[in-house]
C-alpha cells in the first residue's frame, strides 16, 4: 500500500501462515516510514492488514486497522497503490551485461474509499489460458482470451503472461508452432484434463477425446 517499515517500532511484526490451500501474510501494527501523511489531523498511527492467497486463485485483502484515509498518505517519496498487478520479465544479455526488464501489462486498482478498518476486498479468479495443462484442455477451456497450445514450451497461453519470454523464444505466436484445434492435439485421454479446469470447458466438448 505504501512504505511501511516494521523495524521502526518494537510492536511492529510481520506474520505468515501457510497450509496446503492458502497463504496468509499479516502486517501487524506497522507504521509509515517517515512523515508521509499530509492530512491536518493525522498522526503516525499503526496499520494492521492481511493478504490472503488461496489455491483456488482467490485473493483477499483484509483490513483490521486503517487509522486514516489512504488518500492522506503523501506519495511524494513512495507511490501509494492498492490493488493487484500482473507483469512479465524479459532478460536481455548482450555486450557482457544482463539486464532484466519488468513489463506490467494488467492492473486492478482498489478505490481508496473502500479501504477502511474492519473491511475486506475479495478477488475471485477468472479462467485463464495458463490453467489448461494439456493441449486438449487448452482447446476446450472457456475464457475471454485467445488460448493456444505451444508444444515447444508445453504451455497454453495467449502470448501475454509471466512466461512471455519463453513463448516468444519458441516462436509460439507463429500459427505453425501453436495448436487451437483439438483434432490436431496429440493423443490425449479425457483424464488429461486437469480437474480444476473442467468447469471451464466449452459446452461443445468433443466426445471420445
Amino acid at each position: 500500500m505504501a512504505e511501511f517499515n516494521p523495524s521502526l517500532h518494537n510492536d511492529s511484526k510481520v506474520f505468515y501462515s501457510t497450509s496446503k490451500n492458502r497463504v496468509i501474510i499479516q502486517w501487524d501494527n506497522v507504521y509509515l516510514d517517515g512523515e508521509y501523511t499530509d492530512g491536518p489531523d493525522e498522526e503516525n498511527e499503526s496499520f494492521t492488514f492481511q493478504a490472503q492467497l488461496y489455491s483456488s486463485g482467490e485473493i483477499i485483502f483484509a483490513y483490521k486497522t486503517i487509522p486514516y484515509h489512504p488518500k492522506n498518505i503523501d506519495d511524494t517519496s513512495h507511490h501509494v497503490k492498492i490493488g493487484l498487478a500482473e507483469a512479465y520479465y524479459e532478460v536481455d544479455s548482450s555486450h557482457g551485461m544482463t539486464i532484466t526488464y519488468i513489463h506490467q501489462y494488467h492492473t486492478i486498482d482498489i478505490p481508496f474509499d473502500k479501504v477502511v478498518s474492519a473491511s475486506e476486498v475479495r478477488f475471485e479468479a477468472q479462467p485463464t489460458c495458463l490453467m489448461a495443462k494439456s493441449c486438449a484442455a487448452c482447446s476446450l477451456i472457456k475464457t475471454n482470451f485467445d488460448c493456444r497450445w505451444c508444444p515447444g514450451v508445453q504451455e497454453c497461453s495467449d502470448g501475454v503472461s509471466r512466461y512471455r519470454q519463453a513463448w516468444r523464444e519458441a516462436d509460439c505466436n507463429q500459427a505453425t508452432n501453436s495448436i487451437t484445434d483439438i483434432d490436431l492435439c496429440p493423443n490425449e485421454a479425457t483424464s488429461s484434463l486437469p480437474a480444476k479446469t473442467n468447469k471451464f470447458l466449452r459446452d461443445d466438448t468433443v466426445s471420445g477425446i
